[in-house]
């Protein structure tokens, strides 16, 4: 298996109109960011306290190593939830927010 370095070294430059995650993560709140980068950790969706469901992964580029970047991913419907298979996907979300922790938020339901 591919190390946390190894699987961020894969990660190119983003394309125009992509922020890397070190700068999305410096973004005031209340801006949206498009970002793409590698998965490095992944844990299984789950039901919010509320009617929701949550997934959280961390995503990594070459502007973040070693930590990455949060996310956290909110949908009504569990189908709708990104189809991460393994680290080492390779995830694109547009028009998400980061919060003053640096943990980016996708909450369009």
């Amino acid at each position: 298996m591919a190390s946390s370095n190894d699987i961020a070294l894969m990660a190119k430059r983003p394309p125009a109109g992509y922020l890397d995650l070190f700068s999305a993560s410096q973004q005031g709140l209340q801006q949206s960011v498009n970002i793409i980068g590698v998965v490095s950790d992944v844990m299984v969706p789950g039901k919010t306290q509320g009617t929701d469901y949550q997934m959280t992964f961390t995503l990594l580029d070459n502007s973040t190593l070693p930590n990455g970047l949060r996310v956290k991913f909110f949908r009504k419907n569990l189908f709708d939830m990104p189809a991460i298979q393994s680290i080492g996907d390779v995830v694109v979300l547009r028009k998400i927010k980061v919060d003053i922790a640096g943990v980016a938020s996708s909450t369009v339901h």
